[in-house]
């Protein structure tokens, strides 16, 4: 995978520290081959990067994703919009387009940690008196709204797929699925609304391997066009991967196998 960045305003780089900053206007594509690039814009990027690995030292840890500009290895980005100013600066979000994973987002800050596989949408910036707004973010299918949401990939030597890592939506949010979404399978929930106005959180079930916790806090109501409504202060939710030999599946009468 190979990043390109460019940018209308100053470009500055950091020897010492290894990092770079681009202004106003930038664009960034992340290119996968015969993929879809990624592609995201904002008004500000830094991105820390290290050198190839032949002059990394030993002890280094590999990054969680492998990202490069050019030979030089990236563990870093951050992008910022900006806020409104009255008849001078209109407002500008951080905009990311990743169609070969399913993913399109708004924020006002974007943080992604390489190397330990972190991702976090804010929507403020990280001044004093930011403006705050709501974190718009799709994900195959599904659609978050919330101040915040924060995501942290499943650690390499657990194994891929083992389970679905740990994601946190801070703050009064919704979560909407929907029936026409492009991603639809059977265990789909069709049209359903999730509300909340404290969290939303999913973490690896520590009671069962490979299950997937959701805990959602504060005046939680549940909506599903087909089976009603749900409403709780406290609502907890237990994730298990479908089978695709039949468990999860409609039997006759009807009841889940």
């Amino acid at each position: 995978a190979r990043l390109q960045a460019k940018c209308g305003g100053r470009f500055s780089f950091d020897f010492k520290s290894s990092s770079a900053t681009l202004q106003n206007g930038v664009q960034v594509q992340h290119l996968l081959g015969n993929l879809p690039p990624d592609e995201f814009t904002c008004e500000r990027l830094s991105i820390s990067m290290e050198p190839p690995e032949e002059t990394r030292a030993p002890s280094e840890a590999d990054p969680h994703f492998d990202l490069r500009l050019g030979e030089v290895l990236v563990t870093r980005l951050e992008a910022v919009g900006t806020d409104p100013l009255k008849d001078f600066v209109a407002e500008k979000q951080v905009v990311l387009e990743a169609p070969a994973i399913g993913v399109n987002s708004q924020s006002k800050r974007l943080i992604v940690d390489l190397k330990k596989g972190e991702v976090g949408f804010y929507g403020h910036l990280d001044v004093p008196e930011a403006i705050h707004s709501t974190v718009i973010l799709n994900y195959q299918g599904v659609r978050f709204l919330a101040p915040q949401i924060s995501y942290r990939a499943a650690p390499r030597e657990e194994g891929e797929g083992k389970h679905l890592g740990w994601l946190a939506a801070i703050g009064p949010g919704e979560l909407t699925t929907s029936s026409s979404s492009p991603v639809v399978t059977e265990h789909s929930m069709g049209d359903t609304t999730v509300r909340w106005k404290e969290s939303l959180r999913m973490s690896p079930s520590l009671d069962k391997y490979g299950s997937q916790l959701i805990v959602v806090k504060g005046q939680t109501l549940v909506d599903n066009a087909d089976h009603g409504y749900l409403t709780s202060e406290h609502l907890e939710v237990w994730l298990e991967k479908a089978d695709p030999q039949g468990v999860g599946k409609r039997t006759e009468d009807n009841s889940l196998a």
